[in-house]
């Protein structure tokens, strides 16, 4: 049943980002109404993008929700600062109280540091434990150092263990 839709995908947007799309069980299981949804990202943000985005189970299932939130996030992180969070399983399972306290998070933080935490799967997935608002206080109170990636895991890392 998939073999027609590799065809057409693989025609629009090549073969290797065809069988990463057709990899992802949501993606898949929605395969009728997500290839509107690969065309008109592909024409906003490029097919790379869009299948980055696609990917992701997650977000497969909740397109709708997180494509309203992606004018905010872009404004504060860029169009590759949005599709890296829009893009991480940890990220768009989020409730809406979760979702508010990262976006202050990101808010306060420099774009940079942002960039930085964002790129650590391991790192979110604490910040998201231990929560966005604690991170946004610990991030406040941090020495330049602490600021850095792994000084800022440690800080995070050193909250979790006083927590438990």
């Amino acid at each position: 049943a998939l073999v027609p839709v590799l065809f057409s995908l693989s025609k629009k947007i090549g073969m290797e980002s065809a069988v990463r799309l057709l990899s992802s069980d949501s993606f898949c299981a929605r395969a009728d109404t997500l290839l509107p949804v690969l065309d008109r990202l592909s024409g906003q943000l490029g097919t790379e993008s869009a299948v980055r985005l696609l990917s992701c189970d997650g977000f497969c299932v909740r397109e709708g929700e997180l494509m309203a939130k992606f004018p905010e996030i872009q404004s504060v992180l860029g169009e590759k600062g949005a599709i890296r969070v829009l893009s991480n399983p940890y990220l768009v399972t989020m409730d809406a109280s979760q979702w508010g306290e990262f976006m202050k998070f990101v808010q306060n933080a420099q774009p940079g540091d942002t960039s930085s935490y964002l790129g650590t799967v391991r790192l979110v997935g604490k910040c998201k434990k231990v929560g966005w608002g604690v991170c946004s206080e610990l991030y406040r109170g941090a020495s330049q150092h602490q600021k850095t990636r792994a000084g800022f895991e440690g800080l995070v890392d050193a909250y979790a263990q006083e927590a438990l």
